[in-house]
């Protein structure tokens, strides 16, 4: 353990600092800074200073009773500590596509000198994993466009920095009580790592200078350009019908159709907020486009959008608000000419039920044809029962189906199942019925 008089010279580009290192609680070094209002560990979390006033709530607190070298120094006070002259684990947590690059990086003594300093988002994302494992030292400014401060998980946090090249994905320590807005203007220093995917910034050390908003003119991929990875990171638009939506910890996952292909949008989930009138909604979102990793962590299988909330969302068609009272279409006609410009949205079938698997499925038929929805409703219904079904039409082999599909009994249901029509083998697997 160092002693309260030893120093450090810490180097970032032109940018040298005498630091003083201090013994810190639970194995802790920390520097406390000549430069009012820093103190970052040795451990190299996310050590964050602002300019002026105080961090904003939930952030860790400025204290002007302590000294450095015989000067009085702003320090930062973490409020899980309570300890005056630390900044203790400000950090990011996510459990997110980039999160177990920290395996693959170690400090080595040494590691990084002699190296140039990168300066912009684009020449870290550009460099190979073998490059990027050389720890380049990063040093860039550039606009928050997702950060999540903590996810509840020992897995690494979630920031994505914007600049006028592109953005670059930056890994943190857990359990980090700091506030850091979306549109945040930043000063960020690191070094360069291999993600699991592509190259990212680690050991981040951040200083708030201003506020700039959410970045204008987003690319706009396709969903294909999507999957390929040449967009992993970037800050993008798209655009599609809102299908379905689904609570996953602290997440809001939406599924959304674009015209050639499903994506999910993840948006931390805001207390009180109402998510159900978006399903059948055609939304615009902007946000940064993740890759999708298969179990192994090595291979990219998909994409997904990253949302801070719902403020990154426009509604550009307003789904009905009783999607009942939509007309009723006979099954026989679903995905035919006449009837196709409305299967981008739900559509309703009516009919009487053959067969249900609570939370998964239900058939009926409508005296004309049959047809299975998919559904996560689990109301058990009667055989012959009559109900409303809308959903989103699809085909399923050689006959329409339905997904994400809602059902109620109709007003006038009572219960008469349907005569079985007899098949024979040959007729059944010619999928006819």
């Amino acid at each position: 353990m160092l002693s309260p008089a030893d120093t450090i010279t810490w180097k970032a580009g032109q940018d040298d600092r005498q630091r003083e290192r201090v013994a810190g609680p639970d194995g802790f070094e920390a520097f406390r800074s000549e430069h009012i209002g820093t103190c970052c560990c040795a451990q190299r979390p996310c050590g964050v200073e602002r300019d002026a006033g105080p961090v904003t709530p939930g952030g860790c607190e400025l204290s002007s009773k302590a000294t450095a070298r015989g000067g009085p120094v702003g320090e930062r006070i973490c409020p899980n500590h309570k300890l005056a002259g630390f900044l203790l684990a400000c950090a990011l947590l996510a459990g997110l596509p980039h999160a177990g690059a920290a395996a693959k990086v170690q400090a080595v003594e040494g590691a990084g000198a002699g190296l140039r300093t990168l300066t912009t988002a684009r020449e870290v994302h550009r460099l190979s994993n073998q490059e990027a494992a050389r720890l380049y030292p990063v040093h860039l400014r550039g606009v928050v466009t997702f950060f999540d401060s903590n996810q509840g998980t020992t897995r690494a946090g979630l920031l994505f920095v914007h600049d006028a090249t592109g953005v670059i994905f930056v890994m943190c320590a857990p359990d980090s009580t700091l506030s850091l807005p979306t549109g945040s203007l930043v000063d960020l220093l690191g070094e360069s790592a291999p993600g699991e995917f592509a190259p990212i910034v680690v050991h981040p050390q951040i200083k708030v200078i201003g506020y700039a908003g959410l970045p204008p003119n987003p690319a706009r991929p396709s969903f294909h350009r999507l999957l390929s990875g040449a967009e992993d990171g970037q800050w993008v638009e798209v655009e599609g019908v809102v299908h379905s939506f689904s609570e996953i910890g602290r997440y809001v996952a939406l599924q959304l159709t674009m015209a050639d292909g499903g994506i999910g949008v993840f948006v931390l989930k805001e207390p009180g907020r109402s998510y159900s009138q978006l399903v059948d909604a055609r939304v615009r979102v902007r946000g940064n486009a993740t890759p999708l990793f298969n179990k192994s962590r090595t291979q990219m299988i998909g994409a997904r959008i990253q949302s801070q909330d719902l403020s990154t969302l426009e509604i550009l068609e307003p789904a009905p608000k009783d999607p009942f009272q939509l007309p009723t279409i006979p099954v026989n006609r679903l995905l035919q000419w006449g009837v196709k410009p409305l299967l981008d949205h739900r559509v309703h079938v009516q009919g009487r039920v053959t067969l249900q698997w609570p939370g998964a499925v239900v058939c009926l038929r409508d005296g004309r044809q049959g047809i299975c929805a998919q559904t996560d409703q689990s109301t058990r219904l009667a055989d012959g029962e009559m109900v409303d079904v809308v959903g989103f039409a699809k085909a399923e082999g050689s006959a329409p189906g339905m997904t994400d599909a809602v059902f109620r009994i109709a007003s006038s249901g009572r219960a008469a199942p349907e005569t079985p029509v007899p098949l024979t083998a040959e007729q059944a697997l010619l999928g006819e019925h």
